[in-house]
This record gives C-alpha cells, structure tokens and sequence, in this order.
C-alpha cells in the first residue's frame, strides 16, 4: 500500500509541475489559459501537428527550395492525402 501512495504522490507533483511550467510558458506568450500549451516530443511532431491542425482541404500553402525537410514531408504528404 505504501508504494501507491508514493506513486501518487508523485504524480500529483509531476502534473502539478508540468501545470505551473505550462502557466509560466503562458505568461511570456500572453497566453490567458495554460491548457493552451501543448508539449511534444520534439520539433517535427509539433510541426506536423500545426500543420495537420490548421490545414483544411483545398488549402494553398507557399513554400520555398528553403524550407525545412520536415515542414516540406509533411506538405507533400498532405498534398497526397487530401488529393
């Protein structure tokens, strides 16, 4: 019984850190609500979630030859599916 009550309580601590990170991250980028920052695992997968987030069908994306290969997959991948 006792390990679950660690366990707990270390979950509790964790998400509230996790909470209080999320709020101070709001604050630099006058955010008003902190459910509003989204962690990820790295940079691709946020790139691909914002761009299969906000990309609606029939949408026309500008790039360039400069663009980040994993912008660039995620576009081309896009175009496959929804065309």
């Amino acid at each position: 019984m006792g390990l679950v009550l660690v366990e707990e309580h270390i979950k509790k601590q964790s998400d509230f850190i996790i909470y209080e990170c999320r709020k101070l991250i709001g604050e630099l980028f006058n955010f008003n609500n902190p459910k509003n920052v989204i962690f990820t695992s790295n940079v691709t997968e946020s790139i691909n979630m914002v761009l299969r987030g906000m990309l609606k069908e029939n949408d026309h994306v500008i790039t360039s030859s400069l663009e980040h290969n994993a912008v660039w997959r995620t576009l081309k991948t896009l175009e496959k599916e929804r065309n």
